[in-house]
Protein backbone atom coordinates (compact mmCIF):
# COMPACT_ATOMS: atom_id res chain seq x y z
CA UNK A 1 0.00 0.00 0.00
CA UNK A 2 2.69 1.96 1.19
CA UNK A 3 4.53 1.68 -2.28
CA UNK A 4 1.45 2.87 -4.51
CA UNK A 5 0.91 5.96 -2.52
CA UNK A 6 4.52 6.85 -3.18
CA UNK A 7 4.27 5.92 -6.74
CA UNK A 8 1.17 7.99 -7.13
CA UNK A 9 2.84 10.82 -5.14
CA UNK A 10 5.79 10.46 -7.50
CA UNK A 11 3.47 10.55 -10.84
CA UNK A 12 1.71 13.63 -8.95
CA UNK A 13 4.81 15.07 -8.88
CA UNK A 14 6.33 14.37 -11.81
CA UNK A 15 3.20 15.38 -13.59
CA UNK A 16 3.09 18.70 -11.95
CA UNK A 17 6.90 19.50 -13.08
CA UNK A 18 5.93 18.59 -16.41
CA UNK A 19 3.04 21.20 -16.87
CA UNK A 20 5.33 23.99 -14.97
CA UNK A 21 8.33 23.49 -17.53
CA UNK A 22 5.86 23.21 -20.55
CA UNK A 23 4.72 26.31 -18.98
CA UNK A 24 7.36 28.02 -18.41
CA UNK A 25 8.96 27.33 -22.08
CA UNK A 26 5.70 28.62 -23.46
CA UNK A 27 6.54 31.66 -21.19
CA UNK A 28 9.92 32.39 -22.65
CA UNK A 29 8.49 31.91 -26.16
CA UNK A 30 6.13 34.37 -25.77
CA UNK A 31 8.70 36.68 -24.05
CA UNK A 32 10.80 36.38 -26.94
CA UNK A 33 8.05 37.02 -29.05
CA UNK A 34 6.78 40.34 -27.14
CA UNK A 35 10.94 41.17 -27.27
CA UNK A 36 10.61 40.64 -30.96
CA UNK A 37 7.72 42.76 -31.37
CA UNK A 38 8.76 45.62 -29.04
CA UNK A 39 11.82 46.14 -31.30
CA UNK A 40 10.05 46.36 -34.50
CA UNK A 41 7.74 49.16 -32.66
CA UNK A 42 10.57 50.59 -31.25
CA UNK A 43 12.53 50.88 -34.59
CA UNK A 44 9.02 52.35 -36.76
CA UNK A 45 8.56 54.61 -33.88
CA UNK A 46 12.53 56.08 -34.04
CA UNK A 47 11.62 56.23 -37.82
CA UNK A 48 8.70 57.85 -37.87
CA UNK A 49 10.02 60.57 -35.37
CA UNK A 50 13.08 60.88 -37.57
CA UNK A 51 10.75 61.65 -40.66
CA UNK A 52 8.83 63.92 -38.20
CA UNK A 53 12.12 66.17 -37.40
CA UNK A 54 12.78 65.90 -41.33
CA UNK A 55 9.47 67.61 -41.70
CA UNK A 56 9.93 70.09 -39.04
CA UNK A 57 13.49 70.83 -40.28
CA UNK A 58 12.17 71.38 -44.23
CA UNK A 59 8.90 73.41 -42.97
CA UNK A 60 11.07 75.69 -40.68
CA UNK A 61 13.51 76.31 -44.11
CA UNK A 62 10.36 76.61 -45.80
CA UNK A 63 9.09 79.62 -42.97
CA UNK A 64 12.42 81.54 -43.12
CA UNK A 65 12.13 81.35 -46.96
CA UNK A 66 9.10 82.38 -46.79
CA UNK A 67 9.92 85.19 -44.28
CA UNK A 68 12.76 86.43 -46.24
CA UNK A 69 10.12 87.22 -49.27
CA UNK A 70 7.49 88.59 -48.15
CA UNK A 71 10.59 91.05 -46.38
CA UNK A 72 11.83 91.45 -50.17
CA UNK A 73 8.13 92.54 -51.32
CA UNK A 74 7.70 94.63 -48.60
CA UNK A 75 10.82 96.90 -49.21
CA UNK A 76 9.86 96.61 -52.98
CA UNK A 77 6.46 98.28 -51.78
CA UNK A 78 7.59 100.32 -49.83
CA UNK A 79 10.29 101.69 -52.75
CA UNK A 80 8.08 102.07 -55.59
CA UNK A 81 5.41 104.07 -53.21
CA UNK A 82 8.44 106.75 -52.15
CA UNK A 83 9.45 106.60 -56.58
CA UNK A 84 5.61 108.31 -57.39
CA UNK A 85 5.53 112.14 -57.67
Amino acid sequence: MRSASTFISSLCLFFLCFVLTTGCAQNRQTIARLEQENAQQRERIWQSNRKMEDFRQENLALRQQLAALQGKNRSSASASYSNQP
